[in-house]
């Protein structure tokens, strides 16, 4: 699986191992023995053999020097307790490395807790697409053209920038954007997609 892993760059993190390419975006992940990636068999009737599988780890700790991923790279993954991406991440998906992916970096994972670093300046397509966000925080730096980066997510509270609250409300569940599109460069724009809980303005 991993024949040429230990070939490229190599970063480390009480999570695994994270091979990077030469611009730092994370391409590979082998989790470290005493945090496996364990998968299990889910009953589900509209499957094609009657179940789906089921691949969760305890914690994923994305080290200091990822500054994007690859598509699909973290895909179909339950994080039980902890989450965490690094300072200096410049990119959650396809924004800067290649515009014609797919991205859903994060698509259909299911994650505690998701604070976007204030180096991110950009979510790619479909970046937590179909994903379970127990809490997700927003900075004011994201400034993200419209990419259904949480389309049909799930987010248990969202915390947003309180220079938007004028801008965003919540309704049924639903977020309500008023920003306009062509203004995303000046106050930030995520479209949400998603179902929301609670939200909340830091």
């Amino acid at each position: 699986m991993f024949t040429s892993f230990f070939k490229k760059n190599i970063l480390e993190s009480e999570s695994g191992l994270f091979c990077i390419d030469k611009d730092g975006m994370l391409t590979e992940f082998r989790p470290s023995e005493d945090n496996p990636i364990i998968v299990t068999k889910k009953e589900e009737p509209f499957a094609l053999n009657g179940y789906i599988e089921e691949r969760s780890i305890r914690h994923l700790i994305i080290p200091k020097g990822v500054k994007g991923f690859a598509d699909d790279v973290i895909r179909y993954l339950k994080v039980k307790e902890r989450f965490e991406l690094p300072d200096g991440l410049l990119y959650i998906g396809n924004s800067f490395h290649d515009k014609s992916s797919n991205g859903c970096v994060f698509a259909q994972c299911d994650l505690p807790s998701v604070q976007i670093p204030t180096t991110v300046k950009e979510l790619g397509t479909f970046a937590f697409g179909h994903s379970h966000i127990g809490y997700l925080h927003i900075p004011s730096t994201i400034r993200s053209p419209y990419s259904r980066q949480f389309k049909d997510a799930y987010i248990g509270t969202l915390c947003l920038p309180k220079e938007w609250k004028d801008y965003i409300s919540l309704h049924n569940y639903r977020i309500e954007n008023k920003l306009i599109r062509n203004n995303w460069k000046e106050y930030g724009f995520l479209t949400f997609d998603a179902g929301v809980g609670n939200l909340v303005f830091e």
